[in-house]
């Protein structure tokens, strides 16, 4: 059995695909203990051919699999899982590329400390190579954690893991026994998976180093403007509610499911629509609104939401009142207004 089993999605990265592949092949690991699994999405540019040269240059080490249907990358990522046989399972964009020496450092960890998850840290850079942000270093790094008791969960509920679904390595026993799979035909797939993952994870361990280099691309799902695709984040968001139902973790952590909810269904996707849409998407934001009033009606009295910023808790607060278009503006204009300021001041500290 191969120590790690590394899944990678492709659809269209016939420019980039090489980088990637580059980078595992080179693993300091090494390829003998390494199952790489490329998924080639229904590519429509010559990303299949770069797979298939890889695959015959490491016939032992190299799965590829093309799918005749685009399913995006939650479909992808769980073919990738029915066809993996590591100990362990890694998942990277195609898009990004990793340090030589992140599968050693991460599963040795994990065999040292037998843990469920281990994580290593993560920077987003621009397509030159330059840093977007800093990573962000984590105080609880460098030892074992378990979560055991209900309040061990909301304390790590409240700080998480670092990363995405690619910055880590997990059990593939864990997910198996979990039935961690992600959404198909969907996109922001991975912010539903995370989520059902912090509810079922019992030990994990963080590695203060940067291993994985997460690609802003200007052209990727994420950061297309105008986009009908961002409204797939408010269907994942629904979804995981249902999933905590049916998990029945709904009451013993109402506060965190409720304060996650509302930062992710209602502030980020404001801060999506305000920053994203040339013609503000009304009718939208209006279901946005409801639906959280509806679902949440008594979120003022969340503690946890007391500690969200100040432009957070403005946006809390207008949630109260009647919306029409004018209103809707004025609250973009006014929040574009304060994003920008802390945008210049930002880039002054940087200088």
């Amino acid at each position: 059995m191969k120590k790690i089993s590394v899944i990678v999605p492709c659809y269209n990265v016939e420019n980039l695909i090489d980088r990637c592949v580059k980078s595992l092949v080179e693993q300091s690991l090494g390829m003998e203990q390494m199952e790489l699994i490329f998924v080639d999405d229904a590519s429509t540019d010559r990303t299949m051919e770069h797979l298939v040269q890889w695959e015959h240059k490491y016939p032992d080490d190299i799965l590829v699999i093309h799918c005749d249907e685009n399913g995006k990358q939650g479909t992808a990522r769980n073919i990738g899982m029915q066809n993996s046989s590591g100990k362990y399972i890694g998942f990277v964009d195609a898009d990004d590329y990793v340090e030589p020496d992140m599968f050693e450092c991460l599963t040795e960890t994990a065999d040292r400390e037998n843990c469920e998850v281990v994580c290593g840290l993560y920077q987003r850079e621009w397509e030159d190579g330059s840093l977007v942000e800093k990573p962000v270093y984590r105080e609880d790094a460098g030892r074992r954690e378990e979560i055991i008791t209900i309040e061990d969960r909301k304390r790590f509920l409240k700080k998480g893991l670092t990363g995405g679904v690619w910055s880590s390595i997990y059990r593939r026993d864990f997910i198996m026994q979990n039935e961690l799979w992600f959404p198909e035909h969907i996109c922001y797939e991975d912010n539903y998976w995370g989520a059902v993952r912090s509810f079922v994870v019992k030990s994990y361990y963080i590695v203060n180093k940067v291993f994985y280099h997460y690609v802003v691309n200007r052209h990727s799902t994420i950061v297309q403007r105008d986009s009908t695709v961002h409204f797939d984040r408010l269907k994942i968001e629904l979804m995981k509610l249902d999933k905590y139902a049916e998990m029945g973790v709904m009451s013993e952590f109402h506060d965190e499911i409720e304060a996650g909810f509302i930062n992710m269904f209602y502030l980020n996707s404001l801060h999506m629509f305000f920053d994203r849409f040339t013609v503000l998407p009304y009718d939208m934001i209006y279901f946005v609104k409801d639906t959280v009033l509806h679902t949440f009606p008594d979120y003022d009295k969340n503690p946890l939401l007391k500690e969200l910023s100040p432009l957070a808790q403005s946006l809390l607060e207008v949630m109260q009142y009647e919306w029409d278009k004018d209103i809707v503006d004025e609250i973009a204009r006014q929040y574009r207004e304060i994003c920008d300021e802390v945008d210049r001041k930002r880039a002054q500290e940087e200088i």
